[in-house]
């Protein structure tokens, strides 16, 4: 069902900006929707749980179970509205590829969040399954190069999909690789780990874009660096090493 759901994605977002598809848009537009689909699936399986667990001990089995069934039944809900803005964005962005409009800009910024909320869901199915480090880096890297490959290109929006963009991707998802080994031998829950291969992709992709956009100044880049040493200061303080 998952699978479908992810193919599902790709070929109603082809579909319904197929007037403007061209060029490099081909690819880079069904790119976030599939992992979106494939990393909401995946995510919906491990929101319920927690949730049940948590009111299982508190006030029951049935109840627990009712709450469990809203909030898969809420997610859900948030979920149709992500898709119908996705589909906004790939749109605007399939046009921006041939013809400059106003609304670009306010598509990147929410591109730019659902990359991020991809990012997350699929990072959380990739922590779930406890993989050895190197599954683990191997997983996430992959995961990362088709976030960052489509991050990147909505940054200039061009007809062609520029070589230099295609090789700071594979650099990029290399180096979140390389931390997602680093990270798995830290005693952090599945939610933590995620949080953190998140913000990393936050500031990887956030500083990258502005590099292609001319716009990497010091203020910017400590304005993204800030962000991931913070959480990364608040992780290692509140995680507990040893025993």
């Amino acid at each position: 069902m998952i699978v479908i759901l992810s193919l599902g994605m790709g070929i109603l977002t082809a579909w319904a900006i197929r007037e403007g598809w061209k060029g490099a848009a081909r690819l880079t537009t069904l790119i976030l929707p599939v992992m979106f689909g494939l990393g909401s699936g995946l995510f919906t399986f491990l929101l319920p749980e927690v949730v049940n667990e948590v009111w299982i001990w508190s006030w029951g089995l049935e109840i627990g179970k009712i709450i469990g069934w809203f909030m898969r039944g809420g997610f859900w809900v948030v979920f149709m509205v992500a898709v119908y803005s996705l589909l906004l964005t790939e749109n605007i962005f399939s046009v921006s590829a041939i013809r400059t409009i106003a609304l670009a800009r306010a598509a990147s910024a929410v591109g730019f969040l659902l990359t991020l909320v991809t990012g997350f869901f699929l990072y959380n199915a990739v922590w779930s399954f406890r993989w050895p480090f190197y599954w683990n880096g191997a997983m996430i890297g992959l995961i990362t190069l088709g976030l960052i490959l489509q991050g990147l290109w909505t940054a200039k929006l061009e007809e062609k999909l520029d070589k230099n963009v295609f090789l700071a991707a594979i650099v990029l998802s290399l180096a979140m690789g390389q931390l997602a080994m680093v990270f798995s031998f830290w005693p952090v829950s599945v939610a933590v780990g995620s949080l953190i291969m998140t913000t990393m992709l936050y500031v990887l992709l956030g500083l990258y874009q502005q590099e292609i956009l001319k716009r990497l100044f010091q203020r910017t880049i400590w304005e993204y660096v800030s962000v991931g040493l913070m959480v990364l200061v608040v992780v290692a303080v509140t995680t507990r090493w040893g025993g």
